[in-house]
């Protein structure tokens, strides 16, 4: 049990440090770090769903993933296929939670791949 709690904390200082990161990373980009943070929340909320209130943080994964999808569309620019891949990529990291049962292994897989995919939007140029 004591291992469980230093991995899950350990992946929440990782998280609060990816986002402290986020706003370096995306100065002037606000769409692209709303769409990074969001994915982060639903990252957490996965996490958190294997140890707690599974449904209630499925829904708040959910939710994020939606906002992040959200930030990508009101995004000007469309550099390389970062953006437009990581649309789908919410899309199917929320079809996976809505699934009866939630896959939120898959999820998570899903949601890390889009989280990379935005990274890379932002890398790639100038979006608002």
């Amino acid at each position: 049990m004591n291992k469980k709690r230093f991995l899950f904390t350990l992946a929440i200082l990782a998280l609060f440090c990816s986002a402290g990161l986020a706003v370096e990373i995306f100065n002037g980009q606000p769409n692209i770090k709303g769409a990074y943070n969001k994915l982060l929340n639903a990252i957490n909320h996965l996490e958190k769903s294997k140890t707690e209130d599974a449904q209630k943080h499925v829904n708040q994964a959910i939710v994020d993933l939606a906002a992040a999808k959200t930030f990508l569309e009101q995004s000007t620019n469309n550099k390389g296929t970062y953006r437009a891949t990581a649309m789908k990529l919410c899309d199917e990291a929320a079809e996976a939670l809505k699934a009866t049962p939630p896959d939120i292994v898959k999820a998570n897989e899903v949601a890390n791949h889009a989280l990379k995919e935005v990274n890379m939007a932002g890398k790639a140029g100038a979006h608002r």
